[in-house]
């Protein structure tokens, strides 16, 4: 198996973060990487959760999500902010270990769901076990 030695464990620390960015840069996802360095301080204190994926000592994707809570339901859900994986190791079934890994602490935390809003990985959240509903609706692009 590819991801045999794949290691996933939570960033916490601001220092560890520029290595994930750096990924998302690639895929032209931030441009702004103290900026971004900064939103992180400000949604970690907002309950944000970000994870990488190291392959062998090489960050190869991240996921990032957040809890949220809705005033009608008692459970909580997550919301998928942010799911990358390295270019060449696309299509191997990476994004699914990330999302697995995403809902079995979610799952342990009693969330009712994890959610997310996909931009080009519609395929990804499917193979995971996502199911599509048509509808977001949303102020502005």
């Amino acid at each position: 198996m590819i991801f045999e030695n794949l290691k996933i464990t939570e960033v916490t620390d601001i220092k560890d973060v520029e290595p994930c960015l750096a990924l998302w840069e690639a895929d032209e996802l931030v441009a702004d990487i103290p900026l971004a360095q900064e939103n992180f301080k400000k949604s970690q204190a907002e309950g944000y959760r970000l994870f990488k994926a190291e392959l062998n000592g090489e960050i190869v994707g991240s996921i990032g999500f957040r809890k949220c809570h809705d005033m009608c339901d008692s459970k909580p859900f997550y919301l998928v902010n942010n799911i990358v994986v390295k270019s060449s190791l696309r299509r191997q079934g990476l994004a699914s270990v990330l999302l697995n890994h995403a809902t079995s602490i979610t799952e342990k935390d009693g969330s009712a769901s994890l959610m997310s809003v996909p931009g080009g990985a519609q395929e990804c959240y499917k193979k995971a076990g996502f199911v599509e509903k048509p509808y977001v609706f949303m102020v502005r692009d």
